[in-house]
């Protein structure tokens, strides 16, 4: 059973809260802007928004530590049990993370290819999950979570 206060679930929701921010704002000009067709990534902030350049390298570093806390907990089942979620949720968290990491670090190939608006929409899907699952799981379960 997990105890009130769990180290390894305030740093996995910390985690998750950090990446956030800049995983939206990097789907967004993937996946929204891309409709339209390839653009280069980010040049609408680089020259006028340097916070929120930030926000995005930031973000893509906590999503990529993010996927490998909910690798980390799916084989360690001690961490596991102290994240306290389900492994399927841990694995959607994985598996959409890391597809996202490697959509970006792949734009320059897919946003010119004939796959660019079926991967958009795959994007947006992915990225709506995310979101739907952070909320469920790691935002409003805080109050359910300090309860048990």
């Amino acid at each position: 059973m997990v105890g009130r206060f769990s180290i390894a679930r305030t740093l996995y929701r910390w985690i998750a809260v950090t990446a956030i921010p800049g995983t939206l704002w990097s789907a967004f000009e993937m996946y929204v802007l891309t409709l339209g067709g390839a653009q280069m990534l980010f040049s609408s902030i680089v020259h006028t928004m340097w916070f929120l350049v930030i926000v995005v390298l930031v973000g893509v570093v906590a999503l990529a530590l993010w996927a490998l806390q909910s690798i980390a907990a799916l084989i360690l089942k001690g961490y596991g049990v102290k994240l306290a979620l389900p492994a399927k949720i841990l694995g959607m968290f994985a598996v959409i993370s890391i597809g996202h990491l490697g959509l970006l670090f792949s734009y320059e190939f897919w946003s010119v290819s004939g796959l660019r608006i079926a991967v958009c929409l795959l994007g947006l899907v992915g990225m709506s999950a995310l979101l739907v699952l952070f909320i469920r799981h790691l935002w409003a379960r805080r109050e359910a979570h300090a309860s048990t």
